[in-house]
């Protein structure tokens, strides 16, 4: 497999651990369980989420956003991030 492949696959997990996650980021395990029970689909977050509230079911939230301008800051600088760039 070829080295970009394995980056791009990386991508996808992150992407679809973070919309996994979503829904429920901030709450307690306890309170998942609780009110969602196990979550094994994409959901919407509730209205009350504190960071992504109403988001749809899917979304990926500024981890994945951010993950990826890292990644982009990098193949650009050749291995290296340029601070000014970043902010």
């Amino acid at each position: 497999m070829k080295l970009a492949e394995r980056a791009l696959g990386a991508f996808y997990g992150l992407a679809l651990g973070d919309a996994l996650g979503m829904p429920t980021q901030s709450f307690s395990r306890a309170h998942i369980l609780t009110r969602f029970g196990p979550i094994t689909c994409l959901i919407d977050a509730p209205a009350d989420q504190p960071i992504a509230p109403n988001m749809p079911g899917g979304s990926i939230t500024d981890d994945t956003e951010q993950a990826i301008l890292v990644a982009q800051l990098l193949v650009d600088g050749n291995g290296t991030i340029d601070p000014n760039t970043l902010a």
